[in-house]
């Protein structure tokens, strides 16, 4: 793993436009917890192949990241996009299987989690309860409310 993401930095330094280098790159240092290295291949490989999925993963680490004004803002482009209701996107659920929700829910849930960082709990309560109107079967949504409360 190590030499395989080294590899794929080399070849996206080589070649900007290498998807798969950008994406080896991207997964590598993610898995290694390489949190900001990563974000820097999801941005790049966003860009390659504008693609709102991977926008979705560049909008969480850069939550995870505490850059919560660009989060909030790539998560308002994800709701936007008219895909984002065709892709779907799966969650653990609490009985250890998962469930699939479309992208723009996650995205919707992103954007009350970046609320609840923020201090805004009457914002991200309202979010998480919109959610669940759409979809009442989001354990992970249901929780979040709940400990919120």
């Amino acid at each position: 793993m190590f030499l395989q993401h080294w590899i794929s930095v080399d070849a996206v330094s080589l070649n900007p436009k290498d998807e798969l280098a950008a994406e080896i790159a991207a997964l590598s240092f993610e898995q290694i917890g390489a949190t900001e290295r990563a974000l820097k291949y999801y941005e790049t490989l966003y860009l390659l192949r504008n693609d709102i999925m991977i926008l979705y993963q560049v909008s969480f680490l850069q939550y995870r990241l505490k850059r919560l004004n660009e989060a909030f803002t790539n998560v308002d482009i994800i709701i936007a996009d008219a895909k984002s209701n065709e892709v779907q996107i799966r969650f653990p659920k609490n009985d250890e299987s998962e469930q699939e929700v479309v992208l723009k829910t996650a995205a919707k849930r992103l954007k009350a989690m970046i609320y609840e960082e923020q201090g805004n709990v009457v914002e991200a309560t309202k979010i998480y309860k919109d959610i669940l109107l759409i979809s009442p079967d989001f354990d992970l949504v249901k929780k979040q409310l709940e400990d919120l409360n």
